[in-house]
């Protein structure tokens, strides 16, 4: 879904404060299991079409090969937080 930067999103990606991100979920496997519940933020102006397609895969890889994007940086935040039932469904 499409949303505007938080602050903290803004900060993290070199945004304004009127920019807008896509904020996506993806369940990561370990081993073919679940393992963890990915969000992710990716702005609007580096990738204005993002079709869900796109993050079956690895989303550096089709910046850079398919969009001819280098990737030079990216961030990673790991925070705990209390699963939502959706979650609890999606890990099972």
């Amino acid at each position: 879904k499409v949303v505007k930067a938080s602050p903290e999103t803004a900060q993290d990606l070199f945004l304004s404060e009127n920019d807008f991100v896509y904020q996506f979920k993806r369940l990561r496997l370990l081993d073919g299991q679940p393992f963890l519940i990915e969000e992710g933020f990716v702005p609007i102006k580096i990738l204005p079409e993002l079709k869900e397609e796109i993050l079956q895969g690895s989303l550096f890889n089709y910046l850079e090969d398919a969009q001819n994007k280098a990737v030079t940086r990216s961030y990673l935040t790991i925070t705990v937080s209390p699963s939502s039932a959706e979650d609890q469904e999606a890990l099972q």
